[in-house]
């Protein structure tokens, strides 16, 4: 009697214990990006050096057997991979650590759980770091109720940076000029706001691209941050989100036919006026030329090396291609063109290989479609290519496209 009233017990403590090392996982891919692994010896990679372990410890201590499909699909790619570090015989050691590595066991552990239930656990952690931001902005950056609980430097963008601290949660790192007006920008725990936008851009994606019952009360959480953030990429991908909603659940019904006759085209038209002003405003910095600089220096170096490109990391090949008079090399601006510089087609094929799959085989739920559109605004505005997100992206990708992408 006794023993058979342990065993659900056990079972609850099994699954609150991936659960906690799920979250554990979505927090490390946060922490890649967060101004905290700044003051870590291994920077960024340190989060990589934790996940590693902890998803072959998920991997081991949850499933006894993966499927030999499975193996096949990690086999693949992990030739694949070696095929392009065999081409351009280039930062060998960091690719394998760094990148294929925790790809392959991504994309074995995204399959075996639940690669959606992933990306909502990473929700729920953005969730928690929006509010702790727009606490912290509001009452201290902007009306100065609360005084800062310090003062912080970090190395950023190849120079020491120094700004106010609110207990390492909230960092008031940066600045912008804004339709003419000077404003702070709510950068969160991370060390500038494009990287924190980021984040909340796919958090708004998955809440409301991927349930069927979106909570409203955390969309309103994530518009107020990404507001706050000033990030002309990340309003323009959060419309983007509500629009691709809009437009995949539109009622098949008349007067769904008859909304969508009227109501689409002033979407598409507001859309993209609120678009062409605000890259406008952000041409007329010199953060914008810089990125436009970025784009034409990363097509040069294409160019010298389209099949496998001048080689993972390989940013010294792309810097003699800048132009832009008043730059300083602080790292580039775009993640498709950084792939496609440094990867060539080969390489840039793998971004797109699971994300094909993912869309065929979820085509019956269009949140797919939608999401993986967002990934590719993401890549085309923000330097996320070799990013612990955009692995964890490639392998949901894959998970969910599993029958068509091997």
């Amino acid at each position: 009697m006794d023993a058979t009233a342990e065993k659900p017990s056990v079972g609850r403590l099994s699954v609150s214990l991936w659960t906690i090392g799920e979250y554990l996982l979505v927090f490390l891919v946060v922490f890649y990006s967060a101004t905290w692994c700044l003051y870590t010896a291994a920077n960024c990679n340190t989060a990589l050096r934790l996940a590693v372990p902890l998803v072959l410890v998920l991997i081991v201590g949850r499933f006894r057997r993966i499927p030999v499909r499975l193996w096949q699909r990690a086999a693949a790619v992990g030739a694949y991979l070696a095929v392009y570090l065999l081409a351009t015989r280039y930062n060998g050691v960091r690719f394998v650590l760094y990148y294929a590595l925790p790809l392959l066991l991504l994309i074995l552990y995204a399959d075996l759980a639940d690669g959606e239930g992933l990306l909502h656990k990473l929700s729920d952690v953005v969730a928690v770091l929006a509010a702790v931001s727009l606490f912290f902005f509001l009452f201290g950056t902007v009306l100065r109720w609360i005084p800062p609980s310090g003062v912080t430097t970090f190395y950023w963008g190849e120079s020491d940076r120094t700004c106010a601290t609110y207990y390492h949660l909230y960092y008031e790192a940066q600045r912008i000029r804004f339709f003419g007006a000077d404003l702070p920008r709510n950068c969160g725990a991370f060390p500038e706001a494009p990287g924190f936008a980021g984040f909340l851009v796919v958090a708004v994606a998955a809440e409301v691209l991927l349930r069927r019952r979106p909570r409203w009360g955390r969309c309103v959480l994530f518009v107020a941050a990404t507001l706050t953030t000033l990030s002309a990429k990340a309003l323009l991908l959060t419309a983007a989100v509500f629009f691709l909603r809009y437009v995949l659940w539109m009622p098949q019904t008349w007067r769904g036919h008859r909304s969508r006759v009227v109501v689409l085209p002033l979407l598409c038209v507001g859309l993209l006026a609120a678009a062409g002003a605000l890259l406008w405003d952000k041409l007329q910095t010199v953060s914008g030329g810089m990125r436009l600089d970025d784009v034409a220096a990363c097509l040069a170096a294409f160019r010298t090396a389209p099949l496998f490109g001048v080689g993972y990391w390989n940013d010294d090949a792309i810097v003699p291609y800048f132009t832009y008079a008043h730059r300083y090399n602080e790292g580039l601006s775009m993640g498709a063109a950084v792939v496609l510089a440094q990867g060539g087609l080969y390489l840039s094929a793998l971004y797109l290989w699971p994300a094909v799959g993912c869309v065929r085989r979820g085509a019956p739920r269009q949140g797919w479609l939608a999401m993986v559109l967002i990934y590719a605004g993401l890549l085309l505005t923000g330097n996320i290519a070799y990013h612990f997100l955009t692995l964890l992206l490639l392998a949901v990708f894959f998970a969910v496209g599993r029958e068509r992408a091997l």
